[in-house]
């Protein structure tokens, strides 16, 4: 998965043709953006990077795992948990296809070794947030192939 973030969008996209777009043009009053979680739900504090936050929040330095690349969406994973104050927070799952083999393999136990002396991952969760005073909106699309499969807004 790569992100790319310009004029005020962030888009996630894999190399299956499948892209989630967020709307993340600023607004006062609110934090919102993106972050990555190894896991799901979320544990505090968050084991990944804030890659994207609004002014004056705080950032978790962390490292975002080393093959991020090459993750893709697993399109059947979404889900929805309340937000802090007004908004929501959204949750996608990226998994990475050469560290998702079946793990009697005894290949995937030396890949799964090898995966956490390099700082990568076979699964990664990217969530996105608005937390707000119930002004402010932020909408977010899945695309699988140009077809939109899910819109909404936090």
């Amino acid at each position: 998965m790569r992100i790319f973030e310009r004029d005020g969008k962030t888009n996630f996209a894999d190399v299956n043709d499948v892209l989630v777009g967020y709307d993340a043009w600023d607004n006062c009053c609110e934090v919102h953006g993106y972050a990555l979680h190894s896991s799901f739900p979320p544990s505090e504090p968050r084991p990944y990077m804030w890659q994207r936050e609004d002014e004056g929040a705080p950032a978790t330095e962390c490292s975002a795992p080393s093959n991020l690349e090459e993750m893709v969406f697993d399109v059947d994973f979404f889900e929805e948990l309340p937000g802090y104050d007004e908004g929501g927070r959204v949750f996608f799952r990226l998994v990475s296809p050469r560290l998702m083999r079946p793990r009697r393999d005894e290949t995937m136990r030396r890949l799964q070794r090898g995966a956490a002396v390099n700082n990568e991952a076979a699964e990664v969760y990217l969530e996105l947030f608005n937390h707000h005073n119930g002004y402010y909106s932020h909408g977010f699309t899945v695309e699988v192939g140009g077809e939109v499969i899910r819109e909404s807004r936090l």
